[in-house]
């Protein structure tokens, strides 16, 4: 240590943690005690900007907060921070947000407000005695063209009469607040859900309705043609149904309670899109936006998502004996594609780069017809606990054909043509755990995305074929 140039040297520990967690600031060593022990300084705390593959143009260090303290103790029993003396003097926010009360399109206040917590960790100053140490809330805040990528750099300096005498900004501790934007991500999908079944209760109709909800059409030919393009031989199935006086009825709740339009994509962009912005991760979330342009697709969301650092994983109950004998040979192809790292092809874009696989979990014994299995699979259990247990996740099945949102094991999902009067609109019940029952997750392959921090992947798990 270069006395001239420096002082005395703090420690940021524990200098990696999530978003929510503790991180203390110790004094590490004092090399001239005299001219610090007993005197003002100033701690300065800052979101910083140093890590590789951020954007080139240097940005200035954002400050989050600053406190006032004084430094007591000997070379002999140690130095540390007097609570007595200390007081945060910045006038940043020093609390976490309430519950956020929010209107409906109609203008009417939601009865459920959103709840929510932006990136923050907590610091506190070490006192020498765990008991005295006080703990500081610091909200993480940086320049709103910044693209974080969900970790935030931690560098602090150390100011004594006017100058610097300790600054950690170019080795920087960290706070990776994936966790957060997943509780912001669960929060969002309990928002919407919950409002809509609420309002449901209180006016007769959900705050939503499916996209191919019958009456959302102007008559039942546009029903129909509608109808047709999805599935040219349904048709005749809904032919006759239509019942005008019920029109009516819808019409009037349309225009009285703006009700909004909704299918399983839009409702994982909805929750997705309130999720990155309640984190203050918009720049990140405006970026993925920006794949989202012409015909949105489930596919396209995905490999947006991995762009922004998730990682996408390959699933299938059985990959070698489908349930449903799989007659497009949709699950084959892609099984095959995911064992070369990849979900899609040069026909199906874009393509998703896979990070694992999770197959064989549920092997089938009887095929859908009622036909028995004559060579069944043998079952591999090692992972389903692992991607059960995941906090937030996008779905996506065939391709896209179908998504949903993976929470806890749980299938979060919207049904298109279900009605604002419908209990079944969103359905949260049906575990991704596949037992042959309609009661679980029914579709034999797919992908599922969720941020890298929560998927411990074995090396050896993706094997090549080339």
């Amino acid at each position: 240590m270069n006395k001239q140039t420096m002082i005395c040297s703090f420690i940021l520990d524990d200098n990696n943690i999530k978003g929510g967690e503790t991180m203390g600031l110790y004094i590490h060593a004092l090399s001239d005690p005299d001219k610090v022990v007993g005197k003002k300084c100033i701690i300065n705390i800052y979101e910083v900007d140093t890590l590789t593959g951020k954007k080139k143009e240097t940005t200035s260090d954002d400050l989050l907060a600053k406190f006032e303290t004084m430094i007591y103790g000997t070379q002999e029993k140690g130095f540390y921070f007097n609570t007595q003396e200390t007081k945060r003097i910045d006038e940043f926010d020093k609390e976490l947000p309430e519950p956020e009360d929010c209107k409906a399109p109609d203008g009417r206040m939601l009865p459920i407000p959103l709840s929510y917590k932006p990136p923050y960790f907590y610091l506190f100053l070490d006192a020498g005695n765990p008991t005295d140490s006080e703990t500081h809330t610091i909200l993480i805040q940086s320049e709103t063209n910044e693209i974080e990528l969900f970790t935030y750099e931690i560098g602090f300096t150390v100011e004594l009469e006017n100058k610097i005498i300790f600054d950690s900004r170019k080795i920087p501790a960290y706070v990776e607040c994936s966790n957060l934007l997943v509780d912001n991500c669960v929060n969002a999908t309990n928002f919407i859900i919950d409002n809509h079944f609420k309002h449901k209760d209180q006016h007769l109709c959900g705050t939503h309705y499916g996209a191919m909800f019958e009456y959302r059409f102007k008559n039942e030919e546009e029903f129909l043609k509608a109808i047709i393009k999805i599935d040219s031989i349904a048709g005749p199935k809904f032919k006759g149904s239509w019942d005008q006086p019920y029109k009516e009825i819808v019409d009037k709740h349309f225009e009285e309670y703006k009700l909004q339009m909704t299918d399983c994509i839009d409702f994982v962009i909805r929750v997705l899109e309130l999720g990155f912005t309640k984190t203050t991760m918009l720049n990140e979330w405006l970026q993925c936006k920006k794949c989202l342009t012409g015909k949105i697709s489930g596919q396209t969301l995905a490999k947006c998502l991995t762009n922004l650092g998730w990682v996408a994983i390959y699933y299938a109950p059985d990959s070698s004996n489908f349930y449903d004998k799989d007659p497009t040979k949709t699950h084959a192809f892609s099984y095959s594609d995911a064992l070369e790292h990849q979900y899609g092809n040069k026909q199906i874009n874009p393509i998703v780069p896979v990070y694992d696989l999770v197959v064989n979990y549920s092997p089938t014994l009887k095929d859908k017809d009622g036909n028995v299995v004559t060579n069944p699979t043998i079952a591999e259990t090692d992972k389903i606990k692992q991607l059960m247990d995941l906090p937030f996740a996008f779905l996506l099945a065939k391709y896209g054909r179908h998504t949903a949102l993976l929470i806890k094991g749980k299938v979060y999902e919207v049904h298109w043509m279900e009605s604002c009067y419908s209990d079944k609109l969103f359905t949260t019940d049906r575990s991704f755990f596949y037992d042959h029952t309609d009661k679980t997750w029914d579709w034999m392959s797919g992908i599922i995305v969720t941020p890298k921090i929560f998927w411990k992947k074995e090396t050896t798990t993706l094997i090549s074929r080339n």
